[in-house]
């Protein structure tokens, strides 16, 4: 019985010092947020979106077992609009400090955002 007690009593010690460890080493872990826009038509181009959801379970395995602490989570904002409206979206979020970290449009645009700095 005694021999019970202290077996059950080092259990539960080494419960609670596992637990705190992994407090501990989630209250470290620096999540860098990444937000993500794309057009895309479903089903079809749902790829475009998803690709950065798998990067992400990737890049945070690696960091992870780097035992680096830094994380990231991916934000994706995936639909279909006209692609003036998405433009319009992209031009207003941007002059207004609130455009995506990665924004997806067609190469076709891109002269034209790099010369008015965007």
């Amino acid at each position: 019985m005694k021999a019970s007690r202290s077996l059950l009593s080092i259990i539960l010690i080494v419960i609670l010092i596992m637990s705190f460890t992994a407090m501990a080493l989630a209250q470290d872990l620096d999540i860098i947020p990444i937000k993500v826009r794309c057009r895309a038509k479903p089903p079809m181009e749902n790829w475009r979106g998803l690709n950065f959801l798998v990067a992400e379970r990737d890049l945070n395995a690696d960091l992870e077992a780097m035992g680096d602490s830094r994380r990231v989570k991916v934000e994706i904002i995936q639909d279909n609009l006209d692609w003036g409206e998405y433009i319009t979206e992209f031009v207003l979020g941007y002059g207004a400090g609130e455009s995506p970290d990665i924004w997806l449009t067609g190469h076709e645009y891109i002269g034209t955002q790099a010369e008015a700095g965007r």
